[in-house]
């Protein structure tokens, strides 16, 4: 399924994502993502009729999905190609990605790698279904960048400090300041 925005999204640029599929990969395989955006929740689909899911016959509760736009690194298929990757909430995916959120102290965010490794199957209760996948995820947050540039103050080498520091200083003041 590819990521499908909200109609009333201003900011959708008219461009689908497709999936990343495990579908038909072995126990062990392994993609490294570089997250692109922020996670999405967004309402999943029917698979048989495309129409937006439901938890419930009365569509009061709708089937909601954790969407992250990535772009592939390394892994047995899509290398260098954009993808989304769709965590049903809850599912083992979504479990995962949490995890590794949380075990890294930080959010998903642009610029941060992902490693997801598909580590096997669960029977399903519903013997009409699939077996369930199950996920291992790690997260690297990307480096803070230093909006001026700098690196911090007490890594900052005396005469570089000095001159950022001094450049704001009028060069030859007409009137006598104190504490210049």
């Amino acid at each position: 399924m590819a990521y499908r925005p909200d109609v009333n999204d201003p900011f959708y640029g008219g461009e689908k994502v497709p999936t990343l599929s495990w579908r038909d990969l072995p126990v062990g395989s392994t993609f490294t993502v570089e997250v692109l955006e922020e996670a999405k929740a967004l309402q999943g689909r029917n698979y048989d009729t495309n129409e937006p899911d439901w938890w419930d016959a009365a569509r009061t509760q709708p089937k909601m999905n954790a969407v992250i736009n990535v772009l592939v690194r390394q892994g047995p298929h899509s290398v260098g190609e954009q993808r989304s990757i769709w965590a049903q909430i809850p599912s083992k995916m979504f479990l995962a990605l949490k995890d590794a959120q949380k075990a890294a102290g930080a959010k998903l965010a642009p610029g941060g790698i992902l490693h997801l490794r598909f580590d096997g199957e669960e029977p399903h209760k519903d013997k009409k279904k699939n077996a369930i996948k199950l996920y291992a995820a790690k997260y690297e947050p990307a480096a803070q960048a230093d909006p001026f540039g700098d690196a911090s103050p007490t890594q900052t080498p005396q005469p570089a400090r000095q001159a950022w520091v001094t450049a704001a200083r009028p060069a030859t003041p007409s009137t006598p300041t104190k504490g210049w």
